[in-house]
């Protein structure tokens, strides 16, 4: 039972973990496009440089079924959920 405990416990950590990374350096899409010199390419590429700054000003997340977004917040919420819950039904056999 520990095992698949901790095993489960580390699969959440892996995906929340990276979640977080995908979700910051998703973020700083924008501003590396806006710092590099996008004004000195043709009018093409400054259109597709335009539409990468706009499209990056959302920055990507990973959803758990749509219920909630996946991030280290996320998972110390559920580990603090889960021994809240287990202290209840050891308290309660």
């Amino acid at each position: 039972m520990s095992w698949f405990l901790s095993s489960v416990m580390i699969r959440l950590f892996i995906l929340s973990f990276l979640s977080s990374r995908l979700t910051t350096k998703s973020e700083a899409v924008s501003d590396a496009v806006a710092a590099s010199r996008w004004y000195e390419h043709s009018r093409e590429a400054k259109s597709t440089f335009v539409i990468i700054m706009c499209r990056a000003q959302r920055p990507v997340q990973m959803w758990a079924g749509r219920f909630a977004v996946m991030s280290l917040e996320t998972y110390a919420a559920i580990l603090q959920a889960a021994y809240s819950y287990y202290n209840i039904l050891s308290k309660l056999t």
